[in-house]
């Protein structure tokens, strides 16, 4: 809710173009890897990148789906969705 219904629509409403996509979504990369040094610290610094890109990746199609949709909800469900099956698959 805070990467989409604050921050991309701050930025969004300040013209930032491609900023409102870009900004959001490294944040949520970011905030990703920190799984790694908190949860996980073995974890070598390019598997916290490999998922932290991945994040990132995953934040711009989040961020399209909210500018497409003008709804936070479809975000949080596919959201919940990915959470959901990479908990399912061991």
């Amino acid at each position: 809710m805070f990467y989409r219904g604050y921050l991309q629509e701050v930025l969004r409403q300040d013209e930032r173009g491609c900023a409102s996509l870009i900004v959001p979504a490294a944040f949520f990369g970011l905030r990703h890897a920190t799984h790694f040094f908190f949860l996980w610290p073995d974890v070598s610094y390019g598997a916290a990148l490999v998922w932290a890109l991945g994040a990132f990746v995953g934040g711009i199609i989040i961020a399209l789906l909210y500018e497409g949709t003008r709804s936070i909800w479809p975000p949080i469900l596919v959201h919940f969705s990915v959470n959901l099956i990479s908990f399912c698959i061991p």
